[in-house]
């Protein structure tokens, strides 16, 4: 898969990916809740997770944001970064691929690093491009040993 489809399409869809980043960043529960569909599927299988809709995606993104990422009062303790990898929109749906590098600090202050290959379905509802499937899987990275124990 390379880049394919209208320019514009990719240009957005790009915002969405990138956007998807700075709200976790943020931790910005609000913007990272508006990039989901209703009918939305969130599926993570190193960890045996699998999320359907909406409400169910966020308010689970929510409560790992707290467990695994620290207070919201010490925004410097995490970030996450993607970076694009493919993409091939045809018409209103597209499929993506892109990676993503997390860092954070645990409650006893040790460093975590995180590196995952999303495999993403997006989908043009109201003019606007959102997540309809995320799959998140875990790169090999020392640090992951720790993360799933």
């Amino acid at each position: 898969m390379s880049y394919d489809g209208p320019i514009e399409d990719r240009l957005a869809i790009r915002e969405l990916i990138e956007s998807y980043a700075d709200a976790v960043t943020q931790r910005d529960a609000t913007g990272w809740a508006s990039l989901w569909a209703e009918q939305s599927r969130w599926l993570m299988p190193d960890l045996s997770t699998r999320l359907e809709g909406k409400q169910t995606i966020v308010s689970t993104w929510i409560r790992l944001m707290a467990e695994y990422h620290g207070p919201v009062e010490e925004p410097w303790a995490f970030s996450f970064v993607s970076v694009l990898g493919a993409m091939n929109v045809i018409g209103g749906r597209a499929t993506v691929r892109s990676y993503s590098l997390e860092t954070f600090a645990d409650g006893a202050g040790k460093s975590t690093h995180l590196k995952g290959q999303y495999d993403d379905v997006v989908v043009r509802q109201d003019g606007r491009w959102l997540f309809a499937e995320r799959v998140w899987r875990l790169m090999p990275l020392d640090d992951h040993a720790v993360f799933l124990a």
